[in-house]
């Protein structure tokens, strides 16, 4: 048994950083490797460090909470972009697909003013059609922005709106050198995203290797892109992980939105973002645990319930999606053929989304983009946290950024930040406040029992 005295640190965990990679190899498919532990070379060296505060024991500390202003729990729907044709993209963003301006929209995520991480494809050059996914339902070719004039319009739209939209790739299969640096700069110049959702890996040289799972951040490979990624900004990876290992399946509960459910403890790392210490240089990952498919319009219902939403709040989680909404084949789930054969969101869906806000504009729910959640995130990394001898604590934004809404909980009876009141809540037994900090500025914050 361990003495009461010692501590033990791990500081290199590799479930802290999971990863897998696709190797190439034309005669095989479906063969994946777990890299989640570090690659470390001869004679390479590391420092690690960490601070133990000794002096004034200081009870109730505020603590940095996830989200800006007070909200408690995240949402982020996350689409890729596979076989989607205008008219069911408009459908599931502006409620029927005879709508074509947001101005006009009747439900769907535009109407409930719910954004999405939206991945597409930049180019067709294989002239892919979504006739034979849809069974004939639709002849036209899957959209992507240089093909499509409307599609890109729409994308436009969309996006002033406060929708993210980023590369799903830039086609269908492994794209050229060119086509890729072209289709990262007119990202960049259009939409700016700092994301990137991996689309059709596996071992074929056709299974886009460009993609940061296959051979996007191997430096010896013929697709090595990460240094482009890093010109046009492209930081914010989807890393399709818990999907291939699937580690939490024995660990959800019922219903609920969390994978693994917090009921269960937090024994199971399962971090909201991270960078491997060896193998992807600076690029973020993020992860999703399963593909939200809603074969009946009813279920939409359970699956969102108000009860579940509201437990989900009260854990004050955090989820972010992998959906096809725009998805050719009704079956997906998010929009269904009217009584007069028009293309409409799933009233399952517009409910959801309608809870969803309700929750949003009530303060509680953080529905967002990766881009917004993580700049947030990686912002509150740079703030330092100092504890004086009577007790306050000063807080400095070290980040090259202004942070909106700085988010703590704390258990007192009475707090001030610079000797005046922030904005706050009382959520059970804990006190929530948040403020605004520049760049450069510090704050001193007083609790008071």
């Amino acid at each position: 048994k361990p003495a009461d005295s010692l501590l033990a640190i791990n500081l290199d965990y590799e479930k802290d950083h999971p990863f897998l990679h696709y190797p190439l190899d034309n005669d095989t498919i479906d063969l994946k490797v777990d890299w989640s532990s570090s690659k470390y070379e001869t004679e390479f060296s590391s420092q690690f460090s960490f601070s133990i505060y000794v002096g004034t024991k200081a009870r109730n500390l505020p603590r940095l909470m996830k989200n800006s202003n007070g909200f408690l729990a995240t949402y982020i729907w996350t689409e890729h972009a596979d076989w989607t044709d205008i008219r069911t993209n408009r459908a599931t963003f502006f409620g029927s697909e005879k709508i074509s301006s947001p101005a006009d929209a009747t439900g769907g995520f535009v109407f409930y003013n719910i954004p999405v991480t939206k991945s597409v494809f930049w180019a067709n050059p294989d002239k892919i059609s979504n006739a034979e996914i849809s069974d004939g339902k639709f002849n036209s070719q899957e959209s992507t922005i240089m093909d499509d004039a409307d599609f890109h319009t729409f994308l436009q739209e969309i996006h002033s709106l406060g929708h993210e939209i980023c590369l799903h790739t830039p086609e269908q299969f492994t794209t050229t050198p060119k086509r890729l640096e072209d289709a990262l700069a007119f990202m960049k110049s259009n939409f700016a995203s700092p994301s990137w959702i991996d689309h059709g890996y596996n071992n074929k040289s056709q299974n886009n290797r460009e993609d940061l799972i296959c051979d996007g951040s191997i430096e010896k490979s013929d697709y090595f892109v990460r240094n482009l990624w890093k010109e046009y900004g492209v930081k914010y990876f989807w890393n399709a992980y818990y999907e291939e290992y699937f580690p939490f399946s024995e660990m959800h509960f019922s219903n609920n939105l969390e994978k693994p459910y917090s009921g269960f403890g937090d024994s199971y790392p399962k971090p909201d973002f991270w960078q491997h210490p060896s193998r992807t240089a600076s690029v973020y990952h993020w992860p999703t645990t399963s593909v939200l498919f809603v074969p009946e319009n009813r279920l939409w219902d359970y699956y969102f319930s108000a009860q579940v939403l509201n437990h989900f709040v009260d854990d004050w989680a955090v989820e972010i999606n992998h959906c096809y909404p725009a998805w050719v084949d009704a079956a997906k789930g998010f929009w269904l053929w009217g009584n007069d054969s028009t293309i409409i969101a799933a009233p399952g869906f517009n409910r959801t989304l309608q809870r969803m806000a309700a929750l949003r504009d009530e303060g509680k729910l953080n529905v967002t983009t990766i881009r917004d959640f993580f700049n947030y995130q990686l912002a509150v990394e740079q703030i330092s946290y100092e504890i004086f001898s009577d007790g306050s604590i000063q807080i400095a934004n070290n980040s090259n950024t202004e942070i909106s809404g700085l988010s703590f909980a704390t258990r007192s009876s009475f707090l001030l930040v610079d000797g005046l009141r922030p904005s706050q809540k009382v959520i059970g037994d804990d006190v929530v406040f948040w403020f605004d900090l520049e760049i450069g500025e510090t704050k001193v914050i007083q609790v008071f029992e």
